[in-house]
């Protein structure tokens, strides 16, 4: 797999020959849990996969001539795939400063900044917004905490 989420990026293919859509109230689709699931763990090579379905997805908007909306949506899901990633670094069996390192390359990563940037946080929660502000601004080490301490390493009641 060399794009995370595949099925996100072939629905931008489908919705340029979907006429109708229709809202089914029986489940077709059963979840099977998989520890080694991109899902479940974090690995290396899982946020350059999520850059590269970013990436793609984007292109893949253009070449259909799909409007800058769709382009935001995607902004908006490869954010939410960033967001987990990070939560399972933060959660990972391996030690803080491994952690933070990993943390901190994603922050100061170029596809980061450049979707982090153009999106209007202001729809988001203000705990999202806080989060997307330690980003915005790199600040790594506080986006590490906050991530570290939404992964059940530290609850503050």
């Amino acid at each position: 797999r060399e794009i995370i989420s595949e099925d996100s990026y072939a629905l931008l293919v489908l919705f340029e020959t979907v006429s109708t859509v229709a809202i089914l109230q029986h489940i077709g689709y059963f979840y099977c849990f998989n520890s080694t699931s991109l899902t479940q763990t974090y690995r290396p090579d899982r946020y350059a996969k999520i850059c590269r379905f970013y990436e793609e997805a984007v292109k893949l908007q253009v070449a259909l001539g799909y409007p800058e909306v769709v382009k935001e949506r995607i902004a908006r899901l490869y954010l939410a795939f960033v967001v987990g990633a990070l939560k399972q670094i933060a959660g990972a069996p391996e030690s803080m400063a491994v952690q933070i390192q990993n943390v901190r390359s994603v922050v100061l990563d170029s596809v980061l900044q450049k979707v982090i940037w153009g999106l209007d946080i202001s729809c988001y929660s203000w705990k999202i917004k806080l989060l997307f502000l330690s980003l915005r601004y790199r600040c790594w080490a506080v986006t590490f905490l906050l991530v570290w301490m939404q992964a059940g390493k530290m609850r503050i009641s």
